[in-house]
């Protein structure tokens, strides 16, 4: 029997954190799941993943090596190394198409995470995850007593460099990039852009438009990001324009009936921010998967016998 020729209860796209998460909890539970996965995740560069309970600081690599692993064990979950080209259909009857073939599935869960748009700062993309830093909650314990620089993006971003300031620092700048930004308290503001960025972790140094040269050991850089694909855009699914994001209810559903999102490519309607974190991803995987799992329960009981 090929993919061809059944129905998936549910296919998940995307193995970060989130599809793994929803694909182990559909697995235990003995549904036929294909995890289509195109191996480009978002936090490939990052040395490490941290806020993961018992797996604090372990490599991107190594984790998703674990969860795969573990997904090995149920025989209902399949798993491919695939580009999803194309989904159709409706609920009870998608169609997803990957490398050169159609699969059917009665559920599609999104997992497809973001793309960081590093812009074209020379140096920048260099040293992402590895010197440069988007998130203060994923790296800034590692940044205690630091001299660490911010390069704005957007006004808000002097928030980032105060709440550095605030928990892990005495010795934070802010590089403004020529935004107009409120003086922050016990920051040092610097006006001259930012031309590029060399040396390496602890030892980075800012090259200014004015020739000088600013030292420090770490910065924090929050770049625009947008989703990895149009899948969920040719879905017609709903989206945050603000963040980027697919948009879900409580129960990570779309507003398409029988596709849910997770991960950095959804977020709440409700919530005013989304969170980027890999233990999220995997909490909202679970719960994703469990009231999946609840919708294909509950077309078992119209049935009898």
């Amino acid at each position: 029997m090929t993919d061809n020729d059944v129905v998936f209860d549910v296919a998940i796209v995307g193995g970060g954190a989130a599809g793994l998460s929803a694909a182990l909890v559909l697995g235990r539970q003995q549904r036929h799941v294909l995890l289509l996965d195109s191996g480009d995740p978002r936090n490939a560069a990052s040395p490490a993943i941290h806020m993961v309970l018992t797996r604090d600081g372990i490599s991107p690599d190594e984790f998703f090596r674990l969860g795969r692993a573990e997904l090995d064990e149920f025989p209902g979950v399949q798993r491919r190394s695939a580009v999803v080209e194309r989904i159709g259909g409706q609920q009870g009857a998608f169609e997803v198409t990957f490398a050169g073939r159609t699969v059917r599935a009665k559920y599609v869960l999104l997992a497809t995470g973001q793309h960081d748009q590093l812009g074209s700062l020379p140096g920048l993309s260099e040293r992402w995850g590895r010197g440069v830093y988007h998130c203060s909650y994923c790296h800034g314990f590692e940044s205690l007593d630091a001299k660490i620089a911010v390069l704005a993006v957007r006004p808000m971003d002097a928030m980032i460099a105060r709440y550095l300031r605030d928990r892990f620092s005495q010795d934070v700048v802010l590089c403004t990039q020529g935004l107009a930004v409120d003086p922050v308290p016990g920051v040092s503001l610097i006006d001259v852009p930012v031309t590029r960025i060399t040396g390496a972790e602890p030892a980075l140094q800012l090259q200014l438009a004015n020739g000088d040269t600013l030292e420090c050991n770490r910065v924090f850089y929050r770049p625009d990001a947008t989703q990895s694909n149009r899948l969920a855009a040719d879905l017609g699914c709903e989206s945050n324009a603000d963040w980027a994001a697919v948009t879900v209810d409580a129960q990570h559903q779309t507003s398409v009936p029988g596709v849910y999102a997770v991960g950095d490519c959804a977020m709440n309607r409700a919530a005013p921010v989304p969170l980027g974190f890999v233990a999220a991803g995997m909490g909202e995987g679970q719960r994703a998967a469990m009231w999946i799992d609840q919708a294909l329960f509950a077309e078992t009981l119209s049935h009898t016998g």
